[in-house]
């Protein structure tokens, strides 16, 4: 027998099989219905692999699997959140832990999450020390008023 199988591309990041072939004197009977049978379930196994590889990425996740990721990740749902916002909470979840509380990444957690920043002001005039100013646009204290503050309290 006769097969041309590549498992695990790791450059291109999929699983490949092509068709399996035998020999053409065998390609009848029962020799013809074992390699529909194992064409098959290759194909079925490629497709249930695949499926668990896509559970990795958060864009892709189901919901049960999405939480998972986020109490590996330590990162709850908030009240009142949207599913696309926690998936990106989810996703940048190490990096915005890593840079939580520098002013300097401040509007660069809030534009990964896709929340427009218009300025960040630190050390202002007859305010404490460590307390700093954020301006959005309209259309984002419209569009996040009930999730900002719990926001800003998180990073």
């Amino acid at each position: 027998m006769v097969a041309s199988v590549e498992w695990f591309d790791c450059d291109k990041r999929y699983l490949r099989m092509s068709k399996i072939e035998i020999a053409s004197w065998l390609n009848k009977g029962y020799a013809e219905q074992l390699v529909k049978a194992a064409q098959s379930y290759w194909d079925n196994s490629k497709t249930w692999v695949m499926w668990a590889i896509n559970q990795k990425d958060e864009s892709q996740s189901e919901q049960p699997i999405l939480g998972l990721l986020a109490w590996e990740r330590l990162t709850e749902r908030l009240d009142n959140e949207d599913g696309e916002l926690f998936r990106k909470r989810v996703q940048h979840a190490l990096v915005n832990t890593v840079e939580a509380g520098e002013i300097s990444s401040i509007s660069d957690i809030f534009e990964r999450l896709g929340i427009e920043v218009l300025r960040v002001t630190e050390r202002i005039d007859g305010r404490d020390w460590d307390i700093i100013s954020i301006d959005f646009t309209s259309h984002t204290m419209s569009e996040h008023s009930e999730i900002l503050p719990e926001l800003i309290q998180l990073y």
